[in-house]
């Protein structure tokens, strides 16, 4: 019964062996040279014989599939020391070993780990003096241990496992019905681990940003974020037209969820009255049903336009996305994207160096009853005071963004100025 349980066992372990190499997304080679001591158990106990400690030496070959566990092959030499009893001469099993095993580290991130050892093999021994012919066998072990990691390429460890054989004939003794080959290895060595990694972990690149109070080179934050890409000769045009469309889309659907986000709360306050606005916007429909399509021709032409100047403002071409955003703002003066086209008539000034204007352009933003644009709006006007050397007034325009806006995605660099003030 003990026999097939320990089979079992073993099968187990080699299937999750290679269910793991199968899985592993890391590869790390090491190789390492290990020495101590063996034991003999068994036979030799209780029977008035007596044993002592041989020498044994392995070299290993490790395979690591997972950041806590590698798969290893050994090769050894170990020596096996009794005597049948206490009076008599000691004789000397000689033996080779060749080990598939597994080692599970319990603490993988630390340098200092504890570990524990399972696997299986093959022995071929010969017991000296005694004319038998070398014998193979097979064996399976288990066992403990502990590492220290002195730096990412060296390490040592020191061990013990306890192996049994399927045999029993280590010291030409044979019990029948009895499972009596086993011996303990005791092993300290070292371990070199070279190779790379088959597939590395993304690295997260961080953005290099000067020190907040070093504003010259500063890009201009999120809507400056593709005017290196648009420039770029390697950059698809078809690429920048394309972001372009999806960021005028953007703004639009941010405008009209905007609008819907309002017009919910005006009914969600003035139920009573809701009837009463329904039926004078289905009057207002029936008495100008000629005015609907102009409307949309102007939004499709809206559209157009404002797709036009922010491709424009992409590519750099400040003076000419200025005029076609103006061109909005005096034929479209109360469309919901109005304080869109003049926040960037703003970011174009700041991006050509001229800050008095930029605050200018981007106070007017501040002006509209509704826009969602007031906090970068702010965020550049306090930008803008910093550049010609105004750090009060600069102040007060985070700390505005900051009290009215401080879910805004500026307000923690708008701290971050206001520390270094």
């Amino acid at each position: 019964m003990k026999k097939q349980v320990t089979m079992i066992l073993v099968c187990l372990m080699v299937i999750t062996s290679s269910m793991v190499y199968g899985q592993q997304d890391r590869k790390k080679f090491g190789v390492g040279l290990n020495t101590g001591a063996t034991r003999i158990l068994g036979d030799r106990a209780g029977k008035g014989g007596r044993q002592s400690f041989g020498f044994g030496t392995e070299g290993v070959f490790t395979y690591r599939v997972l950041p806590f566990a590698d798969v290893g092959v050994t090769f050894g030499y170990q020596q096996l020391r009794y005597a049948f009893t206490k009076n008599l001469p000691g004789s000397i099993t000689d033996m080779l070993n060749w080990d598939i095993k597994s080692n599970i580290d319990v603490m993988p991130n630390s340098n200092f780990s504890p570990y524990f050892t399972v696997g299986f093999g093959a022995l071929n021994y010969q017991i000296r003096n005694s004319g038998l012919k070398r014998v193979w066998d097979a064996e399976i072990l288990g066992g403990l241990g502990v590492r220290y990691q002195l730096s990412s390429v060296f390490g040592l460890y020191l061990g013990a496992d306890y192996r049994y054989g399927f045999g029993d004939t280590f010291d030409n003794v044979i019990q029948e019905g009895q499972w009596r080959d086993a011996y303990m290895n005791f092993r300290s060595g070292f371990n070199y681990n070279f190779g790379s990694s088959r597939s590395q972990s993304p690295q997260v690149v961080a953005e290099a940003r000067a020190p907040l109070y070093e504003i010259d080179g500063e890009s201009n934050r999120r809507n400056q974020d593709f005017t290196t890409n648009a420039t770029d000769p390697s950059a698809s045009s078809q690429d920048m037209a394309e972001y372009v469309k999806l960021k005028s889309r953007i703004d639009e659907l941010s405008s009209k969820v905007d609008s819907r986000e309002q017009e919910i709360a005006g009914l969600r306050n003035n139920l009573s009255g809701r009837r009463q606005r329904l039926s004078s916007l289905e009057q207002q429909v029936e008495g100008r049903p000629a005015t609907r399509r102009p409307r949309r021709s102007s939004m499709s032409g809206f559209s157009q336009i404002y797709e036009e100047a922010l491709t424009n403002y992409y590519n750099k071409n400040y003076s000419e996305a200025i005029s076609l955003f103006r061109l909005l703002l005096s034929q479209y003066k109360e469309h919901s994207l109005a304080s869109n086209c003049q926040f960037w008539v703003g970011q174009c000034y700041f991006s050509m160096n001229q800050y008095p204007k930029a605050i200018d352009e981007f106070g007017k933003v501040l002006a509209y009853r509704r826009s969602f644009k007031k906090d970068d709006a702010l965020f550049f006007v306090g930008k803008s005071y910093l550049q010609v050397g105004s750090g009060e007034q600069a102040r007060q325009a985070f700390n505005q963004l900051i009290s009215e806006y401080p879910y805004s995605e500026f307000a923690d660099e708008a701290r971050g100025y206001i520390a270094r003030l």
